[in-house]
């Protein structure tokens, strides 16, 4: 979800690039 994605970028830009990885491939 786009809250997870938000909550991820907080902790990390790393955790971010990830949810966004998996995003995209949706």
């Amino acid at each position: 979800g786009y809250a997870t994605a938000l909550r991820s970028r907080t902790r990390g830009r790393a955790s971010f690039t990830m949810q966004f990885a998996g995003y995209q491939e949706i």
